[in-house]
């Protein structure tokens, strides 16, 4: 499995909690303070500072690539980059797992929605196995999660246009 994007290491965590092998679990990051992070957390996984845009390995390596939260944050162009860089490194049968918002801020032009058309064009080809709701927009999500978090899960679940995320 290669996270692009990997930060500290956050998804190895969880792959691990569900029996995945931290030798088998790679993670890039642009930033080496992350990098330091993630290491110090999961020493037995394979970090390394690098760029999406640009990954260090072969061509159909991985079983599963994935991507947290990073393509709201980048052009289309920057996005492509990744995109294709995932495509290339997964193995055939292989996975591409995307877990990222589908709506941007509003009045904030330097976020990008992964709504369903920009995801089709970065990844053309590929349909989706599954979208899983994962968190309620931001402001919904705080407020909630603070007055009355009994109520979050009912909310994801009946209101399917106040989930901002998907898996």
């Amino acid at each position: 499995m290669l996270d692009i994007g990997c930060g500290g290491g956050g998804a190895a965590g969880t792959l691990i909690q569900i029996a995945f092998a931290p030798e088998n679990l790679f993670g890039i990051d642009l930033l080496p303070k992350n990098i330091v992070n993630a290491k110090r957390k999961y020493a037995s996984c394979n970090f390394a500072v690098g760029d999406g845009r640009r990954v260090d390995y072969c061509d159909e390596s991985f079983d599963l690539v994935l991507e947290s939260g990073i393509f709201i944050r980048l052009s289309d162009d920057e996005a492509s980059d990744i995109a294709c860089e995932m495509i290339r490194v997964v193995k055939p049968g292989g996975f591409v797992m995307l877990i990222d918002w589908r709506y941007g801020p509003p009045a904030r032009n330097q976020y990008y929605a992964l709504a369903k058309r920009r995801r089709s064009a970065l990844f053309p080809g590929l349909e989706p196995i599954a979208a899983i709701p994962e968190a309620l927009l931001s402001p919904i999500r705080r407020t909630v999660s603070a007055h009355v978090p009994s109520v979050y899960f009912l909310l994801r679940k009946l209101i399917s246009p106040l989930i901002g995320q998907f898996a």
